[in-house]
Protein backbone atom coordinates (compact mmCIF):
# COMPACT_ATOMS: atom_id res chain seq x y z
CA UNK A 1 0.00 0.00 0.00
CA UNK A 2 1.56 3.83 -0.83
CA UNK A 3 0.20 7.09 -0.15
CA UNK A 4 -0.73 8.99 -2.95
CA UNK A 5 1.41 12.44 -2.47
CA UNK A 6 4.12 13.86 -3.76
CA UNK A 7 5.41 10.07 -3.80
CA UNK A 8 4.87 7.01 -5.65
CA UNK A 9 1.29 6.72 -6.90
CA UNK A 10 -0.13 3.50 -7.35
CA UNK A 11 -3.22 3.46 -10.04
CA UNK A 12 -5.51 0.18 -10.31
CA UNK A 13 -5.02 -0.72 -14.66
CA UNK A 14 -8.49 -3.19 -13.99
CA UNK A 15 -10.55 -1.22 -16.35
CA UNK A 16 -10.76 -0.14 -20.18
CA UNK A 17 -9.23 -3.27 -21.32
CA UNK A 18 -10.56 -5.57 -24.77
CA UNK A 19 -10.66 -9.25 -25.07
CA UNK A 20 -11.06 -11.63 -27.36
CA UNK A 21 -10.25 -15.81 -27.41
CA UNK A 22 -8.47 -15.72 -30.73
CA UNK A 23 -4.75 -15.94 -31.37
CA UNK A 24 -3.22 -13.96 -34.66
CA UNK A 25 0.02 -13.10 -36.07
CA UNK A 26 2.93 -10.41 -35.07
CA UNK A 27 4.88 -11.02 -37.79
CA UNK A 28 4.81 -9.63 -41.61
CA UNK A 29 1.98 -11.32 -43.83
CA UNK A 30 3.87 -14.39 -45.79
CA UNK A 31 2.74 -12.62 -49.07
CA UNK A 32 5.08 -9.50 -47.90
CA UNK A 33 7.96 -11.13 -46.66
CA UNK A 34 10.77 -8.99 -48.46
CA UNK A 35 13.61 -7.14 -47.35
CA UNK A 36 11.80 -4.04 -46.56
CA UNK A 37 8.94 -6.00 -44.81
CA UNK A 38 11.76 -7.63 -42.49
CA UNK A 39 13.18 -4.16 -42.32
CA UNK A 40 10.99 -2.75 -40.50
CA UNK A 41 10.05 -5.42 -38.50
CA UNK A 42 13.36 -6.31 -37.10
CA UNK A 43 13.15 -2.22 -35.58
CA UNK A 44 12.27 -1.73 -31.95
CA UNK A 45 8.30 -1.30 -31.76
CA UNK A 46 7.46 -2.85 -35.19
CA UNK A 47 5.40 -5.49 -33.58
CA UNK A 48 2.47 -6.40 -35.88
CA UNK A 49 -0.97 -7.55 -35.33
CA UNK A 50 -2.75 -6.66 -31.87
CA UNK A 51 0.82 -5.93 -30.53
CA UNK A 52 0.97 -3.00 -33.10
CA UNK A 53 -0.39 0.41 -31.62
CA UNK A 54 -2.69 1.11 -34.82
CA UNK A 55 -4.35 -2.01 -34.30
CA UNK A 56 -8.43 -1.95 -34.51
CA UNK A 57 -9.97 -3.72 -31.55
CA UNK A 58 -13.29 -2.38 -31.83
CA UNK A 59 -14.79 -5.63 -32.64
CA UNK A 60 -13.46 -7.37 -29.32
CA UNK A 61 -15.49 -7.28 -26.01
CA UNK A 62 -14.71 -5.20 -23.56
CA UNK A 63 -13.51 -6.85 -19.67
CA UNK A 64 -12.55 -5.60 -16.72
CA UNK A 65 -10.19 -7.65 -14.51
CA UNK A 66 -9.53 -9.90 -12.86
CA UNK A 67 -10.73 -12.25 -15.53
CA UNK A 68 -11.14 -15.76 -16.66
CA UNK A 69 -12.73 -16.75 -19.96
CA UNK A 70 -12.77 -20.45 -19.33
CA UNK A 71 -16.13 -20.37 -17.00
CA UNK A 72 -18.64 -18.70 -20.28
CA UNK A 73 -17.16 -21.89 -22.86
CA UNK A 74 -18.99 -24.72 -23.90
CA UNK A 75 -18.40 -27.73 -22.15
CA UNK A 76 -17.00 -30.15 -24.19
CA UNK A 77 -16.98 -34.39 -23.46
CA UNK A 78 -13.13 -35.02 -24.29
CA UNK A 79 -11.74 -31.77 -22.80
CA UNK A 80 -9.51 -32.25 -19.09
CA UNK A 81 -11.90 -32.96 -16.50
CA UNK A 82 -10.39 -30.59 -13.69
CA UNK A 83 -10.64 -28.21 -16.37
CA UNK A 84 -14.82 -28.59 -15.72
CA UNK A 85 -14.35 -30.05 -19.20
CA UNK A 86 -13.90 -26.85 -20.94
CA UNK A 87 -10.95 -26.12 -23.25
CA UNK A 88 -9.00 -22.96 -22.33
CA UNK A 89 -7.10 -22.33 -25.62
CA UNK A 90 -5.35 -18.60 -26.23
CA UNK A 91 -6.50 -15.02 -26.20
CA UNK A 92 -5.23 -11.34 -26.13
CA UNK A 93 -5.95 -8.47 -24.15
CA UNK A 94 -5.48 -4.69 -25.10
CA UNK A 95 -5.72 -1.61 -22.83
CA UNK A 96 -4.84 1.93 -23.75
CA UNK A 97 -4.15 4.51 -21.09
CA UNK A 98 -2.01 7.94 -21.41
CA UNK A 99 0.57 9.65 -19.25
CA UNK A 100 0.77 13.37 -18.27
CA UNK A 101 4.25 15.25 -19.13
CA UNK A 102 5.16 15.56 -15.62
CA UNK A 103 5.64 11.93 -15.14
CA UNK A 104 8.84 12.25 -17.93
CA UNK A 105 11.55 12.10 -15.03
CA UNK A 106 9.87 9.94 -13.51
CA UNK A 107 9.27 5.66 -13.29
CA UNK A 108 6.74 3.74 -15.03
CA UNK A 109 6.30 0.20 -13.94
CA UNK A 110 3.79 -2.32 -14.30
CA UNK A 111 2.33 -4.50 -11.67
CA UNK A 112 1.01 -8.18 -12.54
CA UNK A 113 -0.02 -10.15 -10.23
CA UNK A 114 -1.25 -13.21 -11.79
CA UNK A 115 -2.12 -14.66 -15.08
CA UNK A 116 -2.61 -17.89 -16.93
CA UNK A 117 -0.96 -18.92 -17.96
CA UNK A 118 2.33 -18.10 -20.87
CA UNK A 119 1.86 -14.68 -21.99
CA UNK A 120 3.99 -12.05 -23.94
CA UNK A 121 3.45 -8.74 -22.80
CA UNK A 122 3.75 -6.26 -25.63
CA UNK A 123 4.17 -2.02 -25.16
CA UNK A 124 3.93 0.53 -27.28
CA UNK A 125 4.64 -2.22 -30.41
CA UNK A 126 7.87 -3.86 -28.41
CA UNK A 127 7.70 -7.35 -26.89
CA UNK A 128 9.00 -6.65 -23.29
CA UNK A 129 8.49 -9.44 -21.31
CA UNK A 130 7.87 -13.38 -21.51
CA UNK A 131 5.90 -14.87 -18.27
CA UNK A 132 5.98 -18.33 -18.10
CA UNK A 133 3.79 -19.25 -14.60
CA UNK A 134 0.21 -18.65 -14.34
CA UNK A 135 1.10 -18.14 -10.36
CA UNK A 136 3.80 -15.81 -10.40
CA UNK A 137 3.29 -11.67 -9.64
CA UNK A 138 6.04 -9.77 -11.85
CA UNK A 139 7.16 -6.40 -12.59
CA UNK A 140 8.29 -4.47 -15.79
CA UNK A 141 9.48 -1.47 -16.61
CA UNK A 142 7.79 0.79 -19.02
CA UNK A 143 9.88 4.29 -18.61
CA UNK A 144 12.37 3.77 -21.50
CA UNK A 145 9.44 3.04 -24.16
CA UNK A 146 6.26 5.29 -22.35
CA UNK A 147 4.70 8.06 -23.99
CA UNK A 148 3.66 11.24 -22.36
CA UNK A 149 0.68 13.94 -23.23
CA UNK A 150 -1.23 13.47 -25.99
CA UNK A 151 0.06 10.17 -27.36
CA UNK A 152 -1.70 7.01 -25.76
CA UNK A 153 0.19 3.61 -24.78
CA UNK A 154 -1.22 0.84 -25.67
CA UNK A 155 -0.61 -2.31 -23.55
CA UNK A 156 -1.25 -5.82 -25.05
CA UNK A 157 -0.83 -9.67 -23.57
CA UNK A 158 -1.36 -12.53 -25.58
CA UNK A 159 -2.45 -15.51 -23.30
CA UNK A 160 -1.66 -19.37 -24.26
CA UNK A 161 -3.70 -21.05 -21.55
CA UNK A 162 -3.35 -24.88 -24.30
CA UNK A 163 -1.08 -26.61 -22.08
CA UNK A 164 -1.44 -27.41 -18.30
CA UNK A 165 1.21 -26.12 -15.13
CA UNK A 166 -1.26 -28.30 -12.59
CA UNK A 167 -3.91 -30.94 -12.18
CA UNK A 168 -6.04 -28.42 -11.00
CA UNK A 169 -8.74 -26.12 -12.23
CA UNK A 170 -6.42 -23.59 -13.66
CA UNK A 171 -8.51 -20.98 -15.70
CA UNK A 172 -7.18 -18.58 -18.41
CA UNK A 173 -6.64 -15.07 -18.60
CA UNK A 174 -5.38 -12.27 -16.82
CA UNK A 175 -6.90 -13.43 -13.43
CA UNK A 176 -5.25 -11.18 -10.83
CA UNK A 177 -4.95 -7.42 -10.67
CA UNK A 178 -2.82 -5.15 -12.59
CA UNK A 179 -1.11 -2.12 -11.37
CA UNK A 180 0.44 1.02 -12.82
CA UNK A 181 2.96 2.33 -10.63
CA UNK A 182 4.85 5.87 -10.98
CA UNK A 183 7.92 6.26 -8.69
CA UNK A 184 10.79 8.53 -8.47
CA UNK A 185 13.89 7.45 -9.50
CA UNK A 186 15.27 6.94 -6.06
CA UNK A 187 12.03 4.33 -4.37
CA UNK A 188 11.31 1.79 -2.07
CA UNK A 189 12.07 -1.74 -3.57
CA UNK A 190 8.74 -3.68 -4.64
CA UNK A 191 8.36 -5.74 -1.48
CA UNK A 192 11.69 -4.32 -0.20
CA UNK A 193 10.71 -4.09 3.48
CA UNK A 194 11.27 -6.61 5.99
CA UNK A 195 10.28 -6.64 9.29
CA UNK A 196 11.11 -9.10 11.75
CA UNK A 197 10.55 -8.57 15.27
CA UNK A 198 12.69 -10.98 17.78
CA UNK A 199 11.57 -11.32 21.66
CA UNK A 200 14.61 -10.64 23.64
CA UNK A 201 13.72 -11.58 26.78
CA UNK A 202 10.13 -10.92 29.13
CA UNK A 203 7.85 -8.57 26.74
CA UNK A 204 10.71 -6.80 25.76
CA UNK A 205 11.23 -6.92 21.46
CA UNK A 206 14.54 -6.14 19.32
CA UNK A 207 12.49 -5.05 15.88
CA UNK A 208 15.59 -5.11 13.01
CA UNK A 209 13.89 -4.12 9.54
CA UNK A 210 15.64 -4.22 6.45
CA UNK A 211 15.16 -1.68 3.75
CA UNK A 212 15.87 -2.53 -0.10
CA UNK A 213 16.30 0.68 -2.32
CA UNK A 214 16.74 0.85 -5.65
CA UNK A 215 18.06 3.71 -7.33
CA UNK A 216 17.42 4.30 -11.71
CA UNK A 217 19.53 7.43 -11.86
CA UNK A 218 23.39 7.37 -13.43
CA UNK A 219 24.48 9.05 -10.29
CA UNK A 220 24.75 7.37 -6.55
CA UNK A 221 21.83 9.39 -4.56
CA UNK A 222 22.64 9.88 -0.77
CA UNK A 223 19.25 9.57 0.94
CA UNK A 224 17.57 9.29 4.49
CA UNK A 225 15.24 6.54 5.63
CA UNK A 226 13.07 6.99 8.49
CA UNK A 227 11.10 3.65 9.64
CA UNK A 228 7.78 4.52 12.16
CA UNK A 229 6.20 1.44 13.38
CA UNK A 230 2.45 2.06 14.35
CA UNK A 231 -0.56 0.09 16.08
CA UNK A 232 -2.98 -0.58 13.76
CA UNK A 233 -5.22 2.29 15.77
CA UNK A 234 -2.35 4.79 14.44
CA UNK A 235 -0.19 4.79 18.13
CA UNK A 236 3.29 5.25 16.95
CA UNK A 237 5.61 2.68 19.30
CA UNK A 238 9.04 3.21 17.61
CA UNK A 239 11.00 5.10 15.39
CA UNK A 240 14.26 5.09 13.70
CA UNK A 241 15.97 7.00 11.21
CA UNK A 242 19.22 6.26 9.24
CA UNK A 243 21.45 7.34 6.48
CA UNK A 244 22.57 5.83 3.04
CA UNK A 245 24.05 5.80 -0.43
CA UNK A 246 22.04 3.94 -2.94
CA UNK A 247 24.50 3.58 -5.71
CA UNK A 248 24.19 4.46 -9.67
CA UNK A 249 21.71 1.87 -11.28
CA UNK A 250 22.17 -0.19 -8.47
CA UNK A 251 20.30 -1.09 -4.92
CA UNK A 252 20.99 -0.74 -1.61
CA UNK A 253 19.79 -2.34 1.74
CA UNK A 254 19.71 -0.15 4.82
CA UNK A 255 19.22 -2.09 8.29
CA UNK A 256 17.88 -0.32 11.26
CA UNK A 257 16.89 -1.94 14.63
CA UNK A 258 14.20 -0.46 17.32
CA UNK A 259 12.94 -1.83 20.48
CA UNK A 260 9.42 -2.09 21.21
CA UNK A 261 7.85 -3.04 25.24
CA UNK A 262 4.94 -5.43 25.65
CA UNK A 263 3.36 -4.69 22.35
CA UNK A 264 -0.13 -6.72 21.34
CA UNK A 265 0.56 -10.02 19.96
CA UNK A 266 -0.42 -11.65 16.54
CA UNK A 267 -2.29 -15.24 17.82
CA UNK A 268 -4.62 -17.41 16.10
CA UNK A 269 -7.33 -16.25 18.41
CA UNK A 270 -6.31 -12.54 18.31
CA UNK A 271 -4.52 -11.62 15.21
CA UNK A 272 -3.48 -8.46 16.11
CA UNK A 273 -1.52 -6.79 13.32
CA UNK A 274 1.09 -3.67 13.56
CA UNK A 275 1.81 -1.32 10.69
CA UNK A 276 5.70 -0.29 9.48
CA UNK A 277 5.63 2.86 7.60
CA UNK A 278 8.83 3.72 5.45
CA UNK A 279 9.66 7.32 4.31
CA UNK A 280 12.59 7.98 1.64
CA UNK A 281 14.21 12.01 1.63
CA UNK A 282 16.41 13.04 -0.92
CA UNK A 283 17.71 16.60 -0.97
CA UNK A 284 15.00 17.70 1.38
CA UNK A 285 12.35 16.42 -0.45
CA UNK A 286 10.24 12.97 0.06
CA UNK A 287 10.54 11.11 -2.74
CA UNK A 288 8.75 7.78 -1.34
CA UNK A 289 6.77 6.86 1.54
CA UNK A 290 5.36 2.79 1.77
CA UNK A 291 3.77 1.02 4.20
CA UNK A 292 3.68 -2.64 5.11
CA UNK A 293 1.79 -4.94 8.26
CA UNK A 294 3.48 -7.00 10.23
CA UNK A 295 3.07 -9.04 13.63
CA UNK A 296 4.75 -9.73 17.01
CA UNK A 297 5.39 -13.54 17.66
CA UNK A 298 6.94 -16.01 18.32
CA UNK A 299 6.83 -19.49 16.94
CA UNK A 300 8.37 -22.83 17.87
CA UNK A 301 8.48 -27.10 16.15
CA UNK A 302 9.38 -29.47 18.92
CA UNK A 303 9.97 -32.65 17.77
CA UNK A 304 8.63 -34.39 20.86
CA UNK A 305 5.36 -32.36 21.95
CA UNK A 306 4.50 -30.32 18.41
CA UNK A 307 4.13 -26.57 17.51
CA UNK A 308 3.95 -23.55 19.70
CA UNK A 309 3.21 -20.00 19.00
CA UNK A 310 3.41 -17.86 21.40
CA UNK A 311 4.52 -20.26 24.32
CA UNK A 312 1.35 -21.97 23.57
CA UNK A 313 0.64 -25.07 22.14
CA UNK A 314 -1.61 -25.07 19.39
CA UNK A 315 -2.81 -27.74 17.08
CA UNK A 316 -2.70 -27.23 13.87
CA UNK A 317 -6.31 -28.47 11.92
CA UNK A 318 -5.87 -27.15 8.37
CA UNK A 319 -6.52 -27.32 4.77
CA UNK A 320 -5.23 -27.56 1.08
CA UNK A 321 -6.92 -25.24 -0.34
CA UNK A 322 -6.82 -23.85 -4.52
CA UNK A 323 -7.88 -20.11 -5.13
CA UNK A 324 -10.74 -20.98 -7.61
CA UNK A 325 -14.06 -20.70 -6.79
CA UNK A 326 -17.34 -22.11 -8.42
CA UNK A 327 -18.56 -19.94 -10.93
CA UNK A 328 -16.45 -16.88 -10.61
CA UNK A 329 -13.69 -19.62 -12.02
CA UNK A 330 -10.12 -18.25 -11.25
CA UNK A 331 -11.22 -14.73 -11.41
CA UNK A 332 -12.14 -14.89 -8.07
CA UNK A 333 -13.44 -11.47 -6.24
CA UNK A 334 -11.77 -9.97 -3.08
CA UNK A 335 -15.09 -10.14 -1.29
CA UNK A 336 -15.46 -14.24 -2.25
CA UNK A 337 -11.77 -14.91 -1.19
CA UNK A 338 -12.62 -13.70 2.30
CA UNK A 339 -15.95 -15.41 2.59
CA UNK A 340 -14.27 -18.26 2.26
CA UNK A 341 -11.68 -18.40 4.56
CA UNK A 342 -14.52 -16.71 7.31
CA UNK A 343 -16.23 -20.02 6.46
CA UNK A 344 -13.18 -22.51 6.80
CA UNK A 345 -12.81 -20.13 10.17
CA UNK A 346 -16.26 -20.90 11.53
CA UNK A 347 -16.04 -24.61 10.75
CA UNK A 348 -12.70 -24.89 12.99
CA UNK A 349 -9.96 -24.66 10.85
CA UNK A 350 -6.37 -22.51 11.79
CA UNK A 351 -4.04 -23.65 8.83
CA UNK A 352 -4.00 -22.64 5.36
CA UNK A 353 -1.61 -24.63 2.83
CA UNK A 354 -1.55 -22.62 -0.49
CA UNK A 355 -1.54 -25.54 -2.62
CA UNK A 356 -0.18 -25.42 -4.54
CA UNK A 357 1.77 -22.45 -5.47
CA UNK A 358 1.69 -18.39 -4.63
CA UNK A 359 -2.06 -17.35 -3.61
CA UNK A 360 -3.25 -13.65 -4.15
CA UNK A 361 -2.02 -11.02 -1.78
CA UNK A 362 -5.29 -10.42 -0.81
CA UNK A 363 -5.80 -13.85 0.21
CA UNK A 364 -2.85 -13.58 2.48
CA UNK A 365 -3.52 -10.47 4.03
CA UNK A 366 -7.09 -11.79 5.17
CA UNK A 367 -5.38 -14.94 6.18
CA UNK A 368 -3.48 -12.90 8.68
CA UNK A 369 -6.31 -10.91 9.35
CA UNK A 370 -8.48 -14.04 10.64
CA UNK A 371 -5.80 -15.91 12.72
CA UNK A 372 -4.63 -18.64 9.89
CA UNK A 373 -1.51 -20.44 10.29
CA UNK A 374 0.02 -20.90 6.83
CA UNK A 375 2.11 -23.44 4.84
CA UNK A 376 3.27 -21.06 1.93
CA UNK A 377 3.94 -23.46 -0.96
CA UNK A 378 5.91 -22.14 -4.53
CA UNK A 379 5.04 -24.06 -7.56
CA UNK A 380 7.96 -24.73 -9.43
CA UNK A 381 10.15 -27.21 -7.44
CA UNK A 382 12.99 -25.90 -9.57
CA UNK A 383 16.44 -23.51 -9.16
CA UNK A 384 16.19 -22.11 -12.97
CA UNK A 385 16.57 -18.23 -13.19
CA UNK A 386 12.24 -17.99 -13.74
CA UNK A 387 12.26 -21.06 -10.86
CA UNK A 388 14.53 -19.03 -8.29
CA UNK A 389 12.49 -15.83 -9.37
CA UNK A 390 9.37 -17.28 -8.39
CA UNK A 391 10.29 -18.37 -4.97
CA UNK A 392 11.81 -14.84 -4.37
CA UNK A 393 8.63 -13.29 -5.17
CA UNK A 394 7.13 -15.47 -2.74
CA UNK A 395 9.35 -15.09 0.05
CA UNK A 396 9.70 -11.33 -0.41
CA UNK A 397 6.22 -10.81 -0.64
CA UNK A 398 4.78 -12.69 2.42
CA UNK A 399 7.60 -12.80 4.78
CA UNK A 400 6.44 -9.96 7.21
CA UNK A 401 2.85 -11.82 7.38
CA UNK A 402 2.73 -13.24 11.16
CA UNK A 403 0.24 -16.02 9.59
CA UNK A 404 3.35 -17.84 7.21
CA UNK A 405 5.01 -19.83 9.78
CA UNK A 406 6.82 -21.58 7.31
CA UNK A 407 7.96 -21.91 3.38
CA UNK A 408 7.22 -25.03 0.97
CA UNK A 409 9.43 -25.77 -1.66
CA UNK A 410 6.80 -27.33 -3.47
CA UNK A 411 4.45 -30.29 -3.58
CA UNK A 412 5.47 -33.94 -4.66
CA UNK A 413 8.21 -32.95 -7.22
CA UNK A 414 11.25 -34.96 -5.70
CA UNK A 415 14.29 -34.04 -3.87
CA UNK A 416 18.41 -34.03 -4.35
CA UNK A 417 20.95 -31.28 -5.25
CA UNK A 418 18.16 -28.83 -6.22
CA UNK A 419 15.87 -28.60 -3.03
CA UNK A 420 19.16 -27.76 -0.84
CA UNK A 421 19.88 -25.28 -3.56
CA UNK A 422 16.24 -23.65 -3.17
CA UNK A 423 16.55 -23.69 0.20
CA UNK A 424 19.59 -21.45 0.25
CA UNK A 425 17.86 -18.94 -2.06
CA UNK A 426 15.06 -18.86 0.24
CA UNK A 427 17.05 -18.43 3.35
CA UNK A 428 18.69 -15.14 1.85
CA UNK A 429 15.35 -13.89 1.69
CA UNK A 430 13.99 -14.99 4.85
CA UNK A 431 16.50 -16.91 7.29
CA UNK A 432 13.79 -16.71 10.33
CA UNK A 433 11.16 -19.37 9.44
CA UNK A 434 11.69 -22.92 8.62
CA UNK A 435 11.55 -24.71 5.00
CA UNK A 436 9.20 -27.26 4.85
CA UNK A 437 9.59 -30.49 1.92
CA UNK A 438 7.47 -32.96 1.59
CA UNK A 439 9.72 -35.47 0.19
CA UNK A 440 12.86 -33.96 2.18
CA UNK A 441 12.96 -36.63 4.91
CA UNK A 442 16.91 -36.85 5.89
CA UNK A 443 17.51 -33.66 3.92
CA UNK A 444 19.85 -31.49 5.95
CA UNK A 445 18.31 -28.18 4.32
CA UNK A 446 14.60 -28.56 5.45
CA UNK A 447 14.68 -28.64 9.17
CA UNK A 448 10.85 -29.31 9.41
CA UNK A 449 9.17 -32.67 7.92
CA UNK A 450 6.18 -33.22 7.13
CA UNK A 451 5.20 -37.15 5.72
CA UNK A 452 3.58 -36.92 2.98
CA UNK A 453 1.81 -40.50 3.28
CA UNK A 454 0.14 -41.69 6.72
CA UNK A 455 -2.61 -43.99 7.96
CA UNK A 456 -5.04 -43.01 9.87
CA UNK A 457 -3.95 -44.54 13.10
CA UNK A 458 -0.75 -42.74 12.64
CA UNK A 459 -2.64 -39.02 11.61
CA UNK A 460 -1.74 -37.32 15.32
CA UNK A 461 0.71 -39.95 16.87
CA UNK A 462 4.58 -40.56 16.11
CA UNK A 463 4.32 -37.27 15.50
CA UNK A 464 8.67 -37.48 15.42
CA UNK A 465 10.40 -38.97 12.65
CA UNK A 466 13.39 -41.17 13.26
CA UNK A 467 15.74 -38.51 12.51
CA UNK A 468 14.30 -36.59 15.59
CA UNK A 469 13.08 -33.44 12.93
CA UNK A 470 10.04 -31.47 14.36
CA UNK A 471 6.60 -33.21 12.38
CA UNK A 472 2.71 -31.94 12.27
CA UNK A 473 -0.15 -34.27 11.26
CA UNK A 474 -0.96 -35.17 8.01
CA UNK A 475 -4.44 -36.06 6.17
CA UNK A 476 -5.14 -40.13 5.83
CA UNK A 477 -3.57 -41.39 2.96
CA UNK A 478 -4.60 -44.77 3.17
CA UNK A 479 -7.47 -44.75 0.79
CA UNK A 480 -8.16 -40.74 1.16
CA UNK A 481 -11.42 -41.64 2.83
CA UNK A 482 -11.95 -38.78 5.00
CA UNK A 483 -14.80 -40.96 6.43
CA UNK A 484 -12.37 -43.73 7.59
CA UNK A 485 -14.13 -44.38 11.13
CA UNK A 486 -10.36 -44.27 12.81
CA UNK A 487 -9.98 -40.69 11.10
CA UNK A 488 -13.18 -39.16 12.24
CA UNK A 489 -12.71 -40.27 15.80
CA UNK A 490 -9.11 -38.99 16.25
CA UNK A 491 -11.04 -35.41 14.85
CA UNK A 492 -13.76 -35.63 17.34
CA UNK A 493 -11.31 -35.59 20.05
CA UNK A 494 -9.11 -32.57 18.97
Amino acid sequence: MRYVQNESEILCLNHGWRFIEKDFSVLPPEASIKHDAIYRYAKAGAQLGPASADFDDGDWSEVSLPHDWVPFKDFTPDAYPNHGYKRRGIGWYRVKFQLPESDKERQILLDFEGMSCDAQIYFNGQLLYRNFSGYKSFTVDLTDMANFGDVPNVLAVRVDASAWEGWWYEGAGIYRDVWLEITESVAVERDGVFVHPELTGGESWNVPVDTELRNDDYEDAAVSVETVLYTMAGQEIARAKGEMTVPARDHGTLRQAMTVENPALWDTESPVLHLCETTVVKDGEIVDRTTCRFGFRTIRFDPDHGFFLNGRHVVIKGVCCHQDYGLTGKAVPRRVQKYRLELLREMGANGYRTAHYPHHAATMDYLDELGFLVMDETRWFETTPDGIRQLEMLVKRDRNRPGVIFWSLGNESGCGPAHAAAAGWAKDYDPTRLIHYEGAQGQPASPLYIPLRRTSAAVFTSAAPADGKPGTPQQPQDGGNPTDPAYVDIVSRM
